[in-house]
């Protein structure tokens, strides 16, 4: 999605928007009679590969430093980067969720309403970009997320994200993750306790949000893990700054047999999300579920599906390879079923309870979400049904 800018100039309109250019040799910008409490500033960072007059969306929050009438930005210079625009948005624009259009020179946010579903746990729709996707929250440095408690209590958790560079894949809020958030929650509204004193073990923990949801409902311990250094020591700086060190542990852990054989028998729960998207790591991932997973344990996954992706096909083709593995498919006729007051299938639980009314369009874009709760053979107890 580009975005063009006319001649470059400044733009206020209404008293609420602000543009301002800036230059690569212009490391700071001033700026006058803005209030510094009552703004967010996002940059738009032109593409290397576009010429001069297009512009690639780029969303980071910048600092800010003054008395509330003048003040800076700091603007990071980055290579092969010649210039730029830094839109300044104000907190109170927030309120007004009616669509806003800055002008047809600068047509950049759908609506104020999209920004502030970033910082309510919303799911926002995604556009592809070339070898992967991306959305305008992921631009953010950081996003807040309600998490919904027992007795009408709801925790805030405030993620640092951090998607500049290669190998950031992991270090952002991805709507899957939300989603699986919000199971392990209604789980929780449908069936108390579930998760209370267990011990839980999260693969592809990107910034920590599914597994400091858990820790919040009741899970004795919790470990985050990722195969990428860096997504680890974020995952990490978001579990000390959320309070939870005490029971959350971030730890690099790469997929397969050998690697998972230090953490095995230890979860009663292994948790997960968008994970199965390449074929070419199943096994891989299939032999850490199997190894990491406790004997009487459950494997709990969520899959969102992209677009031109098949949300279908690659849960059956992962769960293929992971029966090789030795693990099945539980459902709510089986005897091991771990949700007594759950008779439906987790995934219509998931398209039921856990997306809003406006999000059903983002799901269908997306082709759909799938849950699939596993566990090893040799426990599996089946029903007469089966």
């Amino acid at each position: 999605m580009n975005y063009r800018l006319k001649r470059g100039r400044a733009l206020l309109q209404n008293g609420c928007w602000m543009m301002i250019p800036f230059s690569i040799g212009m490391p700071t910008a001033t700026v006058n009679s803005f209030h510094a409490t009552s703004a967010l500033f996002y940059s738009f960072i032109p593409s290397p590969t576009t010429k001069r007059k297009d512009f690639r969306q780029r969303i980071t929050l910048f600092s800010f430093t003054g008395d509330g009438e003048r003040g800076a930005l700091d603007i990071t210079r980055r290579e092969g980067l010649f210039g730029g625009a830094i839109l300044l948005i104000p907190k109170t624009a927030f309120a007004d969720e009616r669509p806003t259009s800055v002008s047809e020179d600068f047509g950049l946010l759908r609506s104020t309403s999209e920004l502030k579903d970033c910082q309510n746990g919303a799911l926002v729709s995604e556009q592809a970009i070339p070898g992967a996707y991306e959305q305008i929250c992921m631009g953010l440095s950081e996003r807040t997320v309600p998490i919904k408690m027992s007795g009408n209590r709801t925790a805030m958790l405030r993620l640092e994200q951090d998607r500049s560079g290669a190998g950031s894949t992991g270090m952002a809020v991805w709507n899957s993750s939300l989603l699986l958030t919000r199971l392990l929650e209604t789980l929780e509204a449908l069936q108390p306790g579930w998760i209370k004193n267990g011990n839980v073990l999260e693969l592809g923990c990107g910034v920590g949000l599914v597994s400091l949801t858990a820790a919040i409902l009741g899970a004795a311990s919790v470990v985050a893990t990722d195969g990428n250094p860096k997504v680890v020591e974020l995952a990490s700086r978001n579990i000390q700054a959320n309070g939870y060190a005490d029971c959350v542990k971030a730890q690099t852990l790469s997929w397969g047999l050998l690697d998972a054989m230090d953490n095995a028998d230890q979860a009663d729960w292994l948790v997960g999300s968008d994970l199965t998207y390449n074929a070419a790591n199943w096994r891989v991932l299939a032999e850490s579920m199997a190894t990491i997973v406790k004997q009487e344990g459950y494997i709990l996954y969520v899959s969102l599906g992209h677009a031109a992706f098949d949300v279908n096909a690659e849960t059956q083709g992962f769960l293929s390879v992971a029966k090789e593995m030795g693990l099945v498919e539980v459902v709510h006729t089986d005897a091991n079923w771990p949700f007594p007051n759950i008779k439906t299938s987790l995934t219509e639980v998931l398209l039921r309870e856990c997306v809003q009314p406006m999000e059903h369009s983002i799901v269908s874009l997306a082709n759909g979400g799938r849950v699939m709760l596993l566990q090893r053979k040799s426990t599996q107890k089946w029903t007469k049904s089966r």
